[in-house]
Parts: C-alpha cells; structure tokens; sequence
C-alpha cells in the first residue's frame, strides 16, 4: 500500500470509529401516565418553568405537560434557533429537564435565626455569669438579622428540578 491508500484507509477507519461511538438519539417517549400526571399537576402550581432543551435553556410561562410534549403560552427568555416554531409546544424529544423557581427565603431565615439565637443566648448567658449587664442587649439583633437573611435568601434566583428525562442506559439496567 502505498502512503495516500494508507492514509486513506486511516481516515476512513477513523471516521467509522467515532460513527459508531456517539450513537444517534432514540426517540424520547413522554414520561410515565401517573408521572406525566404528577409533573402537569406541578406545573398547574407555578407560572413560569425554565426548560433546558438540547440546544438551549428557555424560561416558559403557562406550561402544561400532556403525551406530545411541554404547551406553554408563552417564553420570556431566550428564543434561539433550538426551539421549532409551531403550535407553542415543546416535544418530548427535545425537553431535558424542567425546573420551577423556588425561594430560599424561609431556610435563610430559619437558620439565620437559630444560630443567631443560640449565639445570643450564648453571650447573654456569658455576661451574666461575669456579673455584667448588657448581655440581654444581644437578643435585640436576632430579629433584625432574620429579617435581612430572608431579604438576602429572597433575592437569590433558585429553580428545582420538577422533570428530567431518563437517560438510555439507566433504562437497561
């Protein structure tokens, strides 16, 4: 053989190497009845969901789970070339995840509280054992610092997974 068939043939042995390798997405079934169900109802719950798509994250408002796919009235952010234009709905061969805002309001102000509750306490008890006054003065932060946690936990943007499909080889197991 001479350099260029041999270089040839490498190429060709490569190519059906890495074809073979990376094999072609199956169609997606839509999720289980009594989890398409669950998953309809969690999305009746909340008005807007970010779908993450093959090919891009949008954020959909109005989203509604049936056998074809994701309906949704509509998206506010950002509408790529990933997303077919039609009938407002994403099928289920493209949806990866869906996720729904949440808030960490409350978690921040209930740890906040606690540890600066116990540390309060902690130093009142302290100054009364040392014979000082002032240590009840403390306990006068605890409620202002709760307060700022769960401004701070509120502002923080978090979304919770509700959806992700399945992945080929967990259903072969």
């Amino acid at each position: 053989m001479t350099g260029r068939k041999l270089s040839r043939t490498f190429s060709l042995a490569a190519l059906v190497a890495l074809a073979c390798h990376f094999p072609n997405p199956a169609h997606a079934e839509p999720p289980a009845p009594r989890e398409l169900l669950k998953l309809d109802d969690r999305l009746m719950r909340t008005s807007r969901v970010r779908v993450t798509l093959l090919s891009e994250t949008v954020v959909a408002e109005g989203a509604r789970a049936d056998a074809q796919g994701l309906a949704y009235r509509s998206i506010r952010e950002p509408l790529g070339a990933g997303l077919p234009p039609g009938p407002n709905r994403i099928p289920w061969d493209s949806v990866l995840r869906v996720d729904k805002p949440s808030n960490h309001a409350l978690p921040a102000a209930l740890v906040t509280g606690v540890v600066l509750g116990v540390i309060a306490g902690a130093a009142t008890y302290a100054a009364s054992e040392a014979g000082k006054e002032g240590g009840p003065g403390v306990m006068f932060v605890v409620p202002l610092a709760t307060i700022v946690a769960a401004g701070v936990g509120a502002l923080i943007p978090a979304w919770h997974p509700i959806y992700r499909k399945r992945h080929a080889s967990a259903g072969e197991r």
